[in-house]
């Protein structure tokens, strides 16, 4: 870590420290992303599957039924 990219960490934990808002604000960040990315590099994996031709078709159709529910369930 080059002395920039620390001085901007060091920075922003300094503000961190001494805002309780700011930091319930990062914690709502990162639960809402985790809920949301996840799936969604789960799908991207499974649709870039290098694996044979007929059974990534079949993957593919089937995606969008299984995906709906379980992404209305994170909602």
């Amino acid at each position: 870590m080059n002395g920039f990219d620390y001085s901007l960490l060091m920075f922003l934990n300094r503000l961190a420290d001494g805002s309780p808002i700011l930091t319930k604000i990062v914690i709502g960040i990162q639960g809402q992303t985790l809920q949301k990315v996840l799936p969604l590099a789960l799908l991207w994996c499974a649709w870039f599957d290098k694996e044979g031709s007929g059974q990534q078709c079949e993957t593919r159709e089937r995606m969008p039924q299984s995906l709906s529910p379980a992404w209305a369930a994170l909602q």
